[in-house]
This record gives C-alpha cells, structure tokens and sequence, in this order.
C-alpha cells in the first residue's frame, strides 16, 4: 500500500462532492469502478457488503461526512425497504468506516490495487470493471465520459484484454481531459485520484464550482 493510498481523506480545496452535485458529477468525473456502482445503485436501489464498502470508503475519501453518507445511503436503500429498516441493517456499518462505531477505526478508501484483487461474485458491482465486465460492457460504461478521439477507446479495451488494468483506467482519464491533462505527470493509481484530479482539470480553466447547496469553504 502506498502512502497516497493509505490515506483516509484528499484534499478536493473548493471542489466539493455534495448531495447537491454527486450524481451529476459521477456521470464524468468519477472513475469507472466508482461509476459502474453508482449505475448499479440507482438501478438496484442495493449494493452488497463490497460494494458498499468500495463505494462508500471512497465517498468518504471524496468529502462527504458521515451525515451526508447515511443521508446517501438512506435515500437510495428506502426505495426498496422502510427506513427502519436500513437503520437496523446498514446504518452501523456507515457509522463504523468513520470510526464511529467499534473499536473506533477510521477507514481509508481502497487504492487500485485492492480493487483489483477483488473477487467478484454474480450480483456483485465491486472490483475493476476492467478486469470483471466483457469489452461489450466496458465501452457501455465508458463511452458517455469523454469526447473519444480515434483509436482511443480501442486503446483503453486493448489494455484491459491484456491485464492492464489500472493503464486502462489511465487511458480513460486522458480521453476524458485531453490536453488539459497533458504534460503534468498524472498517474492513476487510485480512485480519488481519478476523481480530485479530474475535477481539479476540469474547473481550472473556467473558475467555476461543481454546484452546491453549500459552503464551498468547507474542507475534509
């Protein structure tokens, strides 16, 4: 585990992740792992243990405190049972990756290669869909996040045929930006870094804030 991985939260400065802007945001900015559960849990209204863990610790990593997760959760867990119930059944576990509940524990969010090595069962939306969907599904997922170029997305595919899995996710990140991302040095080897560098390149250029229902002045 690196450094950078190993850490529980990032600096996203102004950019930040609300329950105001998540949804919009994670149709282009989130990393493709991260947008793979989003879509399962707005379909499904459900994610299993793994899922909620993969998407939840990286919800964490991205800003969001533990009122706004359990108020995420909730929402989108209430469209398919009562609301006592997913207070009795998932809302400790929420609570407990923010060190909440426990032995007290805070939790970072997964790197790459965690995600990676992830077993994946049917019904299941966690791990590298890279590694885990057919190319069929994988151009499904990616195509709605750039403007591809020629040859790009045959690149991104190739890549994930041959193993490669976090330089399909690169790949996926400079077909998103472009030359907004060329020339600095961005490496991909987590989530959130797909996801704060994505947001940084995106907004730079045009000063402007993801929408927000709140203070941009608040930080992680």
């Amino acid at each position: 585990t690196t450094s950078t991985q190993a850490r529980e939260s990032f600096d996203v400065g102004d950019h930040k992740i609300t329950l105001s802007n998540i949804w919009r945001i994670s149709e282009n900015y989130f990393p493709p792992c991260m947008k793979h559960l989003m879509k399962n849990l707005h379909q499904n209204h459900h994610l299993k243990h793994y899922g909620r863990m993969q998407l939840g610790l990286f919800l964490k990593g991205a800003g969001l405190t533990v009122d706004e997760s359990l108020q995420f959760w909730r929402e989108e867990f209430s469209k398919k049972m009562t609301e006592d119930d997913f207070n009795r059944k998932y809302a400790y576990t929420v609570r407990h990756n923010y060190g909440k509940e426990g032995k007290r524990a805070s939790y970072a969010p997964y790197g790459c290669g965690k995600i990676i090595q992830f077993h994946v069962n049917a019904g299941e939306y966690h791990g590298c869909p890279f590694k885990q969907l057919e190319s069929v599904q994988i151009d499904s997922l990616i195509t709605p996040m750039a403007d591809w170029r020629i040859g790009e997305k045959q690149a991104v595919l190739e890549q994930a045929r041959i193993g490669h899995y976090q330089m399909a996710c690169q790949k996926t990140f400079e077909a998103v930006h472009h030359e907004k991302a060329e020339g600095k040095g961005i490496q991909i080897s987590h989530p959130n870094i797909f996801l704060h560098k994505s947001l940084e390149l995106a907004f730079e250029s045009e000063n402007v804030q993801p929408q927000s229902s709140r203070s941009s002045s608040t930080h992680i």
